[in-house]
């Protein structure tokens, strides 16, 4: 699914896959890229429902707060694995950045000058995708009027 995004909307981004479960800095080796973070994509939830993702450090504990700080105006809570499995089709530990409308995504603020970025789509599946491509596909997913 995210491999028919990545072509359908020409973004510069690939999916590297293993045939094994694989580490993080296994799938870095293999990406060969330099100069990148290692991410995730944390998803979170308001009031209405309305899902809210940071793209945040690995290894770094992220919190409603953090998300706020990025997101202006909005009060945010952790969201439960099975509501984001119900709301999205998505693993809450292996979200994606991309390609999961109507969701609002930023980045969190330690990464201000990052431009290339690693996620891990699933223990097999990492995704390398540059900043402008997540910026494409965020206004992909702003609803038209």
């Amino acid at each position: 699914m995210i491999q028919d995004f990545i072509k359908t909307n020409s973004l510069d981004a690939r999916v590297i896959s293993f045939d094994s479960d694989t580490s993080f800095q296994t799938a870095v080796k293999g990406a060969h890229v330099s100069d990148f973070a290692a991410v995730k994509a944390v998803p979170f939830m308001d009031n209405k429902v309305n899902i809210y993702v940071l793209i945040s450090p690995v290894g770094e504990e992220v919190t409603p707060l953090d998300a706020m700080d990025v997101f202006d105006d909005v009060t945010l809570e952790e969201i439960m694995e099975d509501d984001v499995l119900k709301l999205t089709g998505f693993n809450k530990k292996h979200f994606p950045p991309i390609g999961v409308f109507g969701v609002k995504v930023g980045f969190h603020l330690a990464l201000v000058k990052q431009k290339v970025f690693i996620f891990c789509l699933n223990p097999r599946e990492y995704l390398v995708i540059s900043r402008d491509s997540i910026n494409k596909a965020i206004e992909l997913n702003e609803p038209l009027i």
